[in-house]
C-alpha cells in the first residue's frame, strides 16, 4: 500500500469539498443566511466531505494499484476489460432505445428512470451470460490487444455513459440543473484532481500530511453536532432539507436513519418532528381538537369548532339566495343563460395580463372579455400545480379534502366518490363536453367523469408535451363542436383547455418581446409571447361564438389552474411554493345582459362549481367547499372570506405548505420545516418582507384560520 496515493486522493477530496460547498452555497436562497450561514457551511462541509474522503482515499489507493498493473501489461486482465466494454456498450444502447420507444411515454419521470435502469441492467445481465462464449470465439484477436489501450477505452466509455446519464436526467427534470452539475463535479472532480496531484511531489510536511489529516478531522468532528444544528430552527430546516440541492440529497439518508418513531418525519438532519418518540405526532398529522395533544406540530392543540369555517347552514343559504333574487329584481336583470363555455388556460399568472395592470400588451382578447363581464382581481388557485388545482374547479373541494387514488404521487387519480359539477349538469339534462389535447386529461385520471364526451386526441407524452404547441389542434377540434352546439336545443356546458403558456416557454415570432439580458428575463419574454399566442386563440373562440350567435345565450368563464415562477422566490416553473406568482390567477365571468364589475374580494377556484350551479338554477350540494360568486356579478361586491391554498407532498417535491389569504394579509405555513411567513399584500405585493414576528396578533388570528381549514368537513 502506497500512502502517497491515498493522500493524493484526500487532497483531491479537500479541493472538491471546498468547491462544492461554495457551489451549493451560491444557489442557497437568501432568506436567513445571515443568521444561519456559518452553521450551514459546517453542515454542508461535513456531509459533502465525508463521502468524498472515502471516495478520494479509495480512488487514490485503487489508481495507484492500477498504475503498477498497467505497466506490467498483464494479458490475463484483457477479457475483463473487453467484457466491460461489451456490457457498457450494449446496455447503454439498449437502455437508450428502450427509453425512446417505451419509457419516454411514462407520465412520471421517476418511473421513466426506473424503467431505463431496468432495461440497462437486464441487457447487461444477458451480455455477461454470453461473455464466456464470445471470449472463447475471439481469443486469438485478444492476444493482439494491449491492456493499456483497452483500459483507456473502457474508461472513456464509462465517462460517456455517465455523461449520457447526466443529459438523460437533465431532460427528465427530476433534479435542478445545478444539482446535476454538482453531482458531475463530485463524480469526475476527485479522480481528475487525484491524478493531477499524483504528478506533484509535496515536500512540505503540512501539504503532504497535516493538511489532508486536518481536513479529515474537521469533517468528522463537525459531523456530530450537524444533525441537531440542521433541525435547530425553521430556516435551517428549510435550507438543509427544503432545497433541491446536493446537501439535501446527501442528508436524505441521514434523515431516514434519524427517524426514531418511524413516522417519516425525523427530528434531525433538517427533518421536523416535534415529538420523535410518538409516531402519531408529526407535521401534517390529523389533528384531534380538544385532546390536549398537538398532533400536527402546529404549536398548540386545535380548539373544537362549533361551526365549521365556510359551512353555511340551510337557513343562511336560503337568506343569501333570497337576497340575490331581490337584487336581481331591483336591477331588472334577466335570468342567466343555461349554456356555459369554460375556458381554462394552463399556467397563466394574473399579473402578466394587461387588464390586470401589466405594462405589456400580452392579452388584448382576454382584456376585452374582462371589460365585458365581472373580473375578479384577487382570484387564487387552491394548489400550485395542475393535478391538484384542476379538480378543485370541478369538485369545489381543496386537495387535502379530496378522495384520491395515489394522492402521494405526481398525478393522483380522482376517485368516483367525489361529486363533480359536470356530473350534476349531466344529470340535469346538459350536454357536457370536454375539449383538450394534453396527457393529464386521459380517462384514467378521473377528471373527465361527468362529461357526456371528451375529445383529448392528439395529446403527447409528459416529456414531449413540454415542447408542445397544442392550441392549433385544440381549436381545430373545437370549431365543429361549437357549430354543432349552436344548432342544438339542449343546454350545454363546454370545457376547453388551452395548454400555452406552460413551460417550456416557446417564443413566437409574431409576438416577440425581445431576448432579455438574463436567463429569467429570457424565459419571461418567451412566457409573455406564449400568453399573447394563446390570447389569439381565445379571440378566435370568442369570435366564433359571436359569429354563430351563441354569445347572447352563453355564459363565458375564463380562468387558469395556477401561475408560474421566474425566480422571484428562488424557483422557476411551479409546484414548489405558494407565493402569489404561482397561485394568483385570472378569473373572468361574462354573463350576457349582466353588469360589468372589477371585484377586489378574494375568491378561489373552489368557488367556480357552486357559481355555475347558482347561475343555472341548480342547488349547491353541502359537499362543495366554495361559495357562489353570483352576488359579486350582480352587485360588484361580496363579503370577505379567507381563501386557502396548499402544497401537498408529491413524488417530485416532498414539501408540505399551506396558506391563508384574508383581505390584504397572507400567512404561509411551511409545515415541512415549521416555518411561518406573514405578508401584507397591499404594501408588499412581491412578498419580500416577512412580518410574522412583528405582527403577532394578526399571525395568531390567521393561524386559527388554518386550524379551521383543517377541520372542514
Amino acid at each position: 500500500m502506497n500512502m502517497k496515493d491515498i493522500f493524493d486522493g484526500l487532497r483531491a477530496a479537500l479541493v472538491m469539498t471546498m468547491l462544492l460547498v461554495g457551489y451549493v452555497f451560491a444557489f442557497l436562497p437568501d432568506e436567513g443566511s445571515d443568521a444561519s450561514g456559518m452553521k450551514y457551511i459546517v453542515i454542508a462541509f461535513s456531509v459533502i466531505a465525508i463521502p468524498l474522503i472515502v471516495y478520494g482515499g479509495l480512488f487514490g489507493l485503487i489508481s495507484g494499484s492500477w498504475k503498477k498493473l498497467l505497466k506490467k501489461n498483464e494479458s490475463k486482465l484483457l477479457p475483463i476489460f473487453v467484457a466491460s466494454l461489451a456490457v457498457l456498450g450494449t446496455s447503454t444502447v439498449v437502455g437508450g432505445i428502450f427509453h425512446l420507444l417505451i419509457s419516454s411515454k411514462f407520465v412520471q419521470a421517476k418511473f421513466q428512470a426506473i424503467a431505463v435502469a431496468g432495461a440497462i441492467f437486464s441487457s447487461g445481465f444477458v451480455v455477461v451470460a454470453l461473455l464466456p462464449w464470445l471470449i472463447e470465439r475471439s481469443e486469438e484477436k485478444l492476444k493482439s490487444l494491449r491492456l493499456k489501450h483497452v483500459f483507456w477505452a473502457t474508461l472513456i466509455k464509462i465517462v460517456v455513459v455517465l455523461l449520457a446519464g447526466f443529459f438523460f436526467a437533465s431532460r427528465l427534470a427530476v433534479f435542478p440543473t445545478h444539482v446535476l452539475w454538482s453531482l458531475l463535479l463530485l463524480i469526475f472532480g476527485v479522480p481528475v484532481m487525484t491524478l493531477l496531484g499524483s504528478k506533484i511531489e509535496f515536500k512540505s510536511t503540512f501539504a503532504n500530511l497535516a493538511l489532508p489529516i486536518s481536513f479529515c478531522l474537521i469533517a468528522f468532528v463537525g459531523f456530530f453536532p450537524s444533525g441537531k444544528w440542521a433541525s435547530s430552527s425553521p430556516i435551517m430546516r428549510q435550507q438543509v432539507s427544503g432545497n433541491r440541492d446536493l446537501v439535501s440529497m446527501l442528508t436524505g439518508p441521514l434523515r431516514k436513519l434519524s427517524d426514531k418513531d418511524k413516522d417519516s418525519h425525523p427530528g434531525a438532519w433538517g427533518g421536523f418532528d416535534c415529538d420523535d418518540q410518538d409516531k402519531n405526532v408529526y407535521p401534517g398529522a390529523e389533528e384531534v381538537p380538544g385532546n390536549s395533544v398537538d398532533e400536527d406540530c402546529s404549536g398548540a392543540d386545535a380548539k373544537i369548532k362549533e361551526k365549521q369555517l365556510f359551512a353555511l347552514s340551510v337557513v343562511a343559504q336560503a337568506i343569501g339566495a333570497a337576497k340575490t333574487e331581490s337584487t336581481k329584481f331591483s336591477k331588472k336583470l334577466k335570468a342567466a343563460p343555461k349554456n356555459i363555455v369554460f375556458l381554462m388556460i394552463d399556467t397563466l399568472r394574473a399579473d402578466h395580463l394587461h387588464y390586470a395592470g401589466y405594462a405589456r400588451q400580452t392579452s388584448p382578447n382576454i382584456d376585452k372579455l374582462a371589460s365585458e363581464g365581472t373580473r375578479f382581481m384577487n382570484a387564487y388557485s387552491t394548489s400550485p400545480h395542475t393535478p391538484r388545482s384542476i379538480p378543485a374547479m370541478f369538485l369545489s373541494r381543496y386537495a387535502s379534502h379530496t378522495a384520491w387514488k395515489g394522492g402521494q404521487y405526481n398525478y393522483p387519480k380522482i376517485l368516483p366518490e367525489n361529486l363533480s359539477v359536470f356530473t350534476m349538469l349531466e344529470e340535469a339534462g346538459y350536454d357536457t363536453i370536454g375539449i383538450s389535447s394534453h396527457f393529464y386529461f386521459q380517462k384514467k385520471q378521473g377528471v373527465s367523469r361527468g362529461f357526456t364526451r371528451w375529445d383529448n386526441s392528439g395529446f403527447k407524452s409528459i416529456a414531449d408535451s413540454n415542447n408542445d404547441i397544442a392550441s392549433p389542434r385544440t381549436y381545430k377540434k373545437l370549431e365543429p363542436v361549437l357549430e354543432e352546439l349552436s344548432g342544438s336545443s339542449k343546454p350545454y356546458a363546454l370545457f376547453v383547455h388551452l395548454f400555452e403558456p406552460h413551460a417550456k416557454w416557446i417564443g413566437h415570432k409574431e409576438y416577440d418581446f425581445g431576448e432579455g439580458n438574463t436567463t429569467a428575463e429570457k424565459h419571461m419574454n418567451n412566457y409573455d409571447s406564449e400568453i399573447a399566442y394563446v390570447d389569439n386563440y381565445v379571440g378566435k373562440i370568442l369570435d366564433k361564438i359571436k359569429q354563430l350567435g351563441m354569445d347572447k345565450d352563453t355564459i363565458v368563464l375564463l380562468t387558469s389552474d395556477h401561475g408560474e415562477g421566474f425566480k422571484e422566490h428562488g424557483f422557476f416553473y411551479h409546484g414548489q411554493t405558494l407565493y402569489n406568482e404561482v397561485i394568483h390567477i385570472p378569473m373572468i365571468w361574462r354573463v350576457p345582459g349582466w353588469p360589468k364589475h372589477a371585484v377586489s374580494s378574494n375568491v378561489s377556484l373552489v368557488d367556480i362549481a357552486p357559481t355555475i350551479l347558482d347561475l343555472v338554477g341548480l342547488k349547491i350540494p353541502p359537499a362543495f367547499q366554495g361559495r357562489s360568486l353570483v352576488p359579486a356579478m350582480i352587485d360588484g361586491q361580496i363579503e370577505n372570506r379567507p381563501v386557502f391554498a396548499e402544497l401537498l407532498p408529491y413524488t417530485s417535491w416532498k414539501e408540505h405548505h399551506k396558506t391563508v389569504i384574508d383581505e390584504n394579509w397572507k400567512l404561509i405555513h411551511r409545515i415541512s420545516s415549521g416555518q411561518f411567513e406573514l405578508y401584507n399584500l397591499e404594501r408588499d405585493p412581491g412578498e419580500t418582507k416577512n412580518l410574522y414576528k412583528e405582527e403577532k396578533d394578526r399571525a395568531s388570528k390567521m393561524k386559527a384560520m388554518l386550524d379551521d381549514f383543517k377541520q372542514l368537513p
